[in-house]
Parts: C-alpha cells; structure tokens; sequence
C-alpha cells in the first residue's frame, strides 16, 4: 500500500500543481482538460459497478504513464503520449487481475488517491471561478461535491476491504 501511495502521490501531485494556473490556450490548456477528464474518470468509474475498478485502474494508469514517460523522457509529449497508452493497458490489466488480497487493496489505494487528488483540482478551480464571480465556479463546485462524493465510497471500500482482509478475506465487495 505504501508503494502504491508514494507512486500514485508523487505522479498526481506533479501533475495537479503543475496544472494550476495555466491558461486553456495551446498544448497545455488541452493537456489541463485531460488531466481534469482522467482525474473526474476515477470518479465516474463508481457508476458503472462491474466495471469500476478496470475503468478507474484505466484512467489511473494513464496518468501515470504520462507523468512518469513526461518525465523519464526529458519532457517529451511523443514519450508522455506513449507513457500514458502503456499506462493505460498496465491500468486496464491491474483492474481486471488484482480482485484479491493486498494487491486489490494497493490498487484500491492509488484509486482513492487519484479520486482524491480530483477532489483536490476540482476544489481549487472552483474556489479561483468563485472568486472571480465566473459562473464556471458554481459548476466546478458542483463537480467538486460530486468528486467528494466518489472519493468517500472508494475510501469506504478501501475500509472494506483491509477490514476483511484482516478478518481472513471472507468476502470480497469487489466481487459483488
């Protein structure tokens, strides 16, 4: 889990603060878009249940992928675009084969974190529009509290989880 967390945190927190304040004009408006996107698409995942963990692993992972081929590759955006499709199939491939034990619960973890990191963004531009009086705050606050939301029923299934894994991996709230 502490793998998973210091991974997870240092890609996103990069990536967020690195997001804050820039214009949406040329490549980096459309690259601030996306990560708002990836980051909300953890979220939305909680939706569509049989499938919330491969989506938000997919989303996660491409994240990831991006930040670390951004970065690994002398900030090259062929290398980050690259970074991010494997991260997507790493994403996509952890979501569908950790189902159990700690690997799911590592999973589970970057999931709550990236949903976090969401809330995070999502929080900062709807303070900056609110106090601004543009009415993109008032959206971005309603995306906030819906972000919050998701992000407090991945914590409650990470719960779940350590909880019964600790009790000897009874059931499983994946598998329902």
């Amino acid at each position: 889990m502490a793998i998973a967390t210091l991974i997870t945190g240092h890609g996103l927190s990069v990536l967020i603060f690195s997001a804050l304040g820039q214009p949406l004009n040329h490549t980096v408006g459309l690259l601030v878009v996306i990560l708002h996107g990836c980051l909300m698409g953890v979220g939305l995942a909680r939706c569509i249940p049989p499938y919330r963990h491969i989506l938000a692993a997919g989303c996660t992972g491409a994240l990831l992928g991006f930040f670390y081929g951004w970065t690994a590759f002398g900030e090259a955006l062929r290398a980050a675009g690259v970074g991010a499709g494997v991260g997507l199939g790493l994403g996509i491939a952890l979501g569908l084969w950790w189902r159990r034990g700690l690997a799911a619960i590592a999973l589970v973890t970057a999931l709550a974190a990236t949903s976090s990191g969401a809330v995070f963004l999502l929080g900062t531009t709807a303070i900056a529009g609110l106090l601004a009086r543009h009415p993109w705050g008032l959206v971005f606050t309603g995306l906030t509290l819906m972000q919050g939301r998701f992000t407090w029923q991945w914590t409650q299934e990470l719960e779940t989880m350590i909880r019964l894994e600790q009790e000897g991996g009874q059931d499983n709230p994946q598998d329902r």
